[in-house]
C-alpha cells in the first residue's frame, strides 16, 4: 500500500467522523428544541440526515471499494453507486434550501402558504426519491459490466454516466441555480439594509454607529454567500474534472483523484457548520442541552449582533 492510500484512508475516516458527529448534533438539537422545529429547519434536518448517511454509510462503502470489496460485481456496483446516491441527495438538499430562501424573499406574505408542513414533506420525499434514482442508474444497466479485474469505481461506473448525466444534469444545474438565487437574495438584502439606514433619525452619532453596523452586516452577508458558493464549487467541480479527464484521456492522476474525492465528501462534514451550528439559535439550543444558561431575547438584543441576517442564513 502506498502513502497516498493511507493518507486517503485517514482523510476519509476523519471526514466520516465529522459528518456523523456534526450532522447528528444538528438533528438532535432540532428534535430536542421546539424553537428549532420550523419549516426551514426541517429542510436543514433533511440535509443533515443525508450528510450523516454519507459519513455513516457512503464513506465506509468507498473504503470497502478502495480495498477491493465486495468481489461480486453487483455488490461492487452497489457500494460504488451508494456514495453517488447519498451525495446527490445532499446536493438536492442544498438546492432546495436555496429555493426555499428565494420563496421567502420573493413572496414573504404568502411564504407560509407555499412552504407549509405538507409541501415541505412532499418536496423532501421527492428529492430523496430523485437522488436515489439518479444514484442507482448504474444498477439499472448504465455500467461497464462485470469485465473488471477488481472492485474499483472506474472499473464498474461508466464515466459517461458521471460526466454527461450526473455532472451536467444534476450537479452543474444546482450550482448555477444556487449562484443565481444567492446573488438575487444578496442584492435584495443589501437593498433592504440601505432602505432601513435611510429611515434612521439624522443624528450624527446614531447614524454613524448604525452605518458602521450596517456595513458590518453587508460584509458578513457577502462573506456567507461567497463561502456557500465557493464550498459547493470546491467540493464538486474537482471530482467531475477528474471524471472528465478519465473519460477523454483514458487515464488520470491517482493522487489528484484521491484529493478530489476527499473534497466531495468534505462537503457533508462542513454543511452542518455552515447551515446550522454557526447560527445563534442552534448555539443557544446546544447550551440549553448542556444545562448552561441561555440569554433571553432582550439580553441578546442589547448586544451587537453581527450574525448573518435570518433571511440569508437558512438555519436562522
Amino acid at each position: 500500500m502506498s502513502w497516498a492510500y493511507y493518507l486517503s484512508f485517514v482523510g476519509e475516516v476523519i471526514i466520516a467522523t465529522m459528518s456523523v458527529v456534526g450532522n447528528g448534533l444538528v438533528i438532535l438539537l432540532i428534535i430536542k428544541d421546539e424553537q428549532l422545529q420550523t419549516t426551514t429547519n426541517y429542510l436543514v434536518a433533511s440535509l443533515a440526515t443525508a450528510d450523516l448517511l454519507v459519513g455513516a454509510m457512503g464513506i465506509p462503502a468507498v473504503l470497502a471499494a478502495i480495498n477491493g470489496y465486495p468481489h461480486n460485481f453487483y455488490g461492487c456496483l452497489f457500494v460504488n453507486s451508494l456514495i453517488v446516491l447519498l451525495t446527490q441527495i445532499s446536493i438536492f438538499g442544498l438546492m432546495v434550501l436555496a429555493i426555499e430562501r428565494f420563496v421567502a424573499i420573493k413572496n414573504p406574505f404568502s411564504y407560509h402558504q407555499h412552504c407549509n408542513g405538507k409541501v415541505v414533506t412532499a418536496v423532501v420525499a421527492s428529492y430523496w426519491i430523485a437522488g436515489i434514482i439518479v444514484g442507482l442508474v448504474p444498477m439499472f444497466g448504465w455500467n461497464l459490466g462485470p469485465g473488471g479485474v477488481e472492485c474499483a469505481f472506474v472499473e464498474v461506473i461508466d464515466m459517461k454516466y458521471m460526466v454527461y448525466f450526473n455532472f451536467f444534469g444534476f450537479v452543474l444545474v444546482p450550482l448555477i441555480l444556487m449562484l443565481v438565487i444567492y446573488i438575487y437574495i444578496y442584492r435584495v438584502v443589501i437593498k433592504q439594509m440601505r432602505q432601513i439606514a435611510s429611515l434612521q433619525v439624522h443624528d450624527s452619532n446614531t447614524s454613524s454607529g448604525f452605518n458602521k453596523h450596517s456595513l458590518k452586516k453587508e460584509i458578513k452577508a457577502a462573506k456567507w454567500f461567497a463561502v456557500v458558493i465557493l464550498l459547493f464549487a470546491v467540493s464538486w467541480i474537482p471530482i467531475h474534472i477528474m471524471n472528465a479527464v478519465t473519460l477523454f484521456a483514458g487515464k488520470t492522476c491517482i493522487i489528484c483523484v484521491n484529493i478530489a474525492v476527499l473534497l466531495s465528501h468534505l462537503s457533508s462534514a462542513v454543511n452542518p457548520m455552515l447551515y446550522a451550528l454557526s447560527n445563534k439559535k442552534f448555539k443557544s439550543a446546544w447550551r440549553k442541552l448542556r444545562g448552561q444558561r441561555v440569554e433571553s431575547d432582550f439580553e441578546s438584543s442589547l448586544k451587537d449582533n453581527s450574525e448573518v441576517p435570518a433571511v440569508i442564513n437558512p438555519a436562522a
